[in-house]
């Protein structure tokens, strides 16, 4: 069985713009992305009143051991010079997962993309709810209900506000990981200016960089690079719409839930996170119509 150790990591949560970040980095011809085996969460409990739609697969915390081996299975061959990238949406969240990272590799590269952990999770919530994942009408009710749902069983997907606790997961990976191992990538900053977010990566990966177009066409009609030697993009709903975002009222109650952890993130990152602070929050992401 062939095995590839992959030389990068992108952890980037649902609804934090993974697929556009994939979408850019897939541009430069040195960088490789592949999904690993275990990349869904593990479902919802089947004695539940109703059924979760999409993949399910095994925890995450299996990701990185493979027939007791480092690597991602059956992996594609690398080009020498090249750079072989791995996407794990759950990773930050998934300590587990992390040290099992550690045991395999010492040191990689992460790209860790953070989005308003309260316009993460309402998008989140809202596209479970459409597509019938989610049972529960009220945002906030689905927050409090997370601690019972993951004794449960329930999977990584369904914890709308854990997933955004960036705070307590960065201080846990900064003790496997240096922060100079570590590329945190701001959605705003994704959504705005993805050319500048691909040369930082660059840099930080070790390519040369280059000027990237932005992705978005090509995630609309799924003739993108994508994940995988030669696979498309697919179609793609990118986050960051207006009604992505909950409305003041609504963030005013969701707030105190990750007020604690943002103020921790702000400790362990040295940056400020004010505006996610607010009742408002921060102002809407905007794309340039080209950004070279």
């Amino acid at each position: 069985m062939r095995m590839t150790r992959p030389d990068f990591v992108v952890a980037a949560p649902p609804e934090t713009g993974g697929t556009r970040l994939v979408a850019t980095l897939a541009r430069h011809p040195g960088l490789l992305l592949t999904a690993p085996r275990q990349a869904t969460a593990a479902a919802a409990p089947t004695n539940q009143h109703w059924t979760p739609a999409g993949p399910v697969g095994p925890p995450a915390d299996d990701m990185w051991e493979i027939g007791g081996a480092a690597g991602v299975e059956d992996g594609p061959a690398v080009p020498a010079g090249s750079r072989h990238g791995v996407v794990a949406p759950y990773l930050l969240a998934d300590f587990t997962a992390q040290r099992r990272l550690h045991e395999c590799m010492a040191y990689p590269r992460l790209l860790v993309a953070l989005r308003d952990p309260i316009d993460r999770a309402y998008a989140a919530w809202r596209r479970a709810r459409a597509a019938g994942a989610e049972p529960l009408a009220d945002f906030v009710a689905a927050l409090l209900a997370e601690p019972e749902r993951a004794r449960a069983g329930y999977g990584w997907a369904w914890r709308y506000a854990e997933l955004g606790r960036y705070g307590c997961q960065l201080r846990k990976l900064y003790t496997l990981y240096s922060p100079g191992q570590v590329l945190l990538v701001h959605y705003p900053d994704l959504v705005a200016g993805p050319a500048a977010v691909f040369d930082r990566a660059c840099g930080f990966l070790g390519v040369r960089k280059g000027a990237a177009g932005d992705p978005r066409p090509e995630l609309a009609t799924g003739t993108g690079a994508g994940v995988g030697a030669g696979a498309g993009a697919g179609p793609a709903v990118e986050p960051g719409q207006s009604d992505d975002r909950p409305p003041p009222e609504l963030r005013a109650r969701a707030l105190e839930l990750f007020q604690e952890d943002i103020h921790l993130l702000e400790s362990v990152t040295h940056r400020s996170f004010g505006a996610w602070l607010t009742p408002s929050g921060g102002p809407a992401p905007v794309a340039r119509a080209a950004d070279t």
